[in-house]
């Protein structure tokens, strides 16, 4: 059955007027995917359906946003009004979901046509148009994440239409990549902790992405930030290694579509300083084999670019249990010592990624004080221990033992200031997990 009938139906009596829809100008380019889809004439050699179609209607003066999807041949409507329900008759009992079905029924359909030449799409270069058909209708399920979240406000993680929203994106892209699971996580914590900066923060990098994952941004930078989104790098967004040293000094579980639903490896690569991971989805089989710490010879990786942490696919190595005093005195030599340097690291992979970027860094430090962590300069940077009690309770105690001569902590920020959650911490002779 198709939209129109279907829309049909659930009026059932309900006299047919005029359209009792008004689509006020608005700049978001989502509101004129919208309309542009209707005036698009369908080639006559394929059978085309709608099968999503998000309104914004006026009823009163009061603007609602209305979606109406076909499921199995049956329709079902949501309505950010939070009705969505049906009268006795069986017709929808909210008026912006009547006034949207009697839009779907007046609106003509259009007459097959000639095929006419298909104008040429963005080339997807390195890529791959795959990517791009992948992205877009991501990208349309982030827009209308925005929209609903913005329409709720950051206390509305519960609302009908923020989980449509969000529940939406999970639908559109199966298996969920590993990004937009983590970027859904992330989003509803700061939902029901209140915390309107990364709320705001996530959803501006979410609306950024949308050209990037249309493919309207051809160039390396908007293919790598797509790539990223839908963990699908091509060739050109590798940077590929060989015969690198690396420490694997904590791990860590990571809420995404699900608790704990992603775990993240981090490497330090003695060669460089930067701290790399490797990630996988709970169910997924591990990227590389041994425990935590260990030392790898990397005969031959692939670095993914992307935000920080970059991810790493380590296919050849070697594995040592052990790891040495020599290459902990280089962990100690790649750390940074001022928490002032903290938030330059913090600000630059923020710029580059809002939506994605979880910066870690190796920190030098000369123990904990007061709650604090003590840079090397004597400086306090402060623990984000809402973030993981268990693993900052765990600092505490190491600490009162033996001060750490660094730690290995993701970069957050919280009530304006930028704050580590510990992951691992150590010294010239030893490494202890925190979680």
């Amino acid at each position: 059955m198709s939209l129109r009938d279907s829309a049909r139906r659930a009026l059932g009596d309900d006299p047919i007027t005029l359209p009792s829809i008004v689509l006020p100008d608005a700049p978001r380019a989502g509101k004129a995917r919208t309309t542009d889809r209707f005036s698009i004439t369908p080639e006559a050699t394929r059978e085309t359906s709608v099968e999503r179609i998000s309104l914004d209607v006026r009823v009163d003066a009061r603007v609602e946003q209305v979606t109406l999807v076909m499921r199995d041949g049956e329709l079902a409507w949501s309505c950010t009004d939070g009705s969505a329900g049906r009268e006795s008759s069986g017709a929808p009992s909210s008026p912006w979901v009547r006034a949207a079905l009697r839009w779907v029924l007046a609106e003509p359909r259009p007459e097959p046509q000639q095929a006419a030449p298909r104008p040429l799409r963005p080339v997807a270069g390195a890529a791959g148009d795959d990517v791009v058909e992948r992205g877009r209708p991501l990208a349309d399920a982030l827009d209308d994440v925005v929209l609903a979240v913005v329409r709720a406000g950051i206390t509305g993680r519960e609302s009908p239409s923020v989980r449509e929203a969000l529940d939406r994106v999970a639908r559109v892209i199966v298996p969920v990549p590993n990004p937009v699971s983590r970027w859904i996580g992330r989003l509803e914590r700061a939902m029901s902790a209140g915390d309107a900066r990364t709320v705001a923060r996530l959803l501006d990098g979410a609306t950024r992405a949308g050209d990037d994952l249309r493919g309207a941004r051809s160039g390396p930078i908007g293919r790598a930030r797509a790539a990223a989104w839908l963990a699908a790098h091509g060739p050109s967004q590798l940077e590929r290694v060989i015969d690198r040293a690396m420490i694997e000094l904590a791990r860590e579980s990571l809420d995404g579509i699900q608790r704990a639903a992603i775990e993240r490896r981090y490497l330090l690569d003695l060669a460089t300083g930067e701290v790399l991971c490797e990630e996988r989805a709970r169910s997924a089989t591990p990227p590389s084999l041994g425990p935590c710490p260990r030392s790898l010879f990397v005969g031959l990786a692939e670095i993914e670019e992307g935000p920080a942490p970059r991810r790493v696919r380590i296919l050849q190595y070697t594995v040592a249990i052990d790891v040495q005093p020599s290459d902990l005195e280089k962990v100690l030599a790649h750390a940074v010592r001022r928490a002032s340097m903290l938030v330059d690291v913090y600000r630059e992979a923020l710029a580059a990624s809002p939506a994605l970027a979880e910066p870690v860094q190796v920190i030098g430090c000369t123990g904990v004080e007061d709650g604090f962590l003590v840079d090397a300069v004597g400086e306090p940077i402060p623990i984000a221990r809402e973030e993981d009690p268990g693993a900052a309770a765990a600092l505490d105690q190491l600490a009162k033992q033996s001060p750490p001569a660094w730690i290995v902590g993701r970069l957050v920020d919280l009530e304006g200031a930028v704050r580590v959650v510990p992951c691992a911490c150590g010294d010239a002779t030893s490494v202890a997990r925190l979680r």
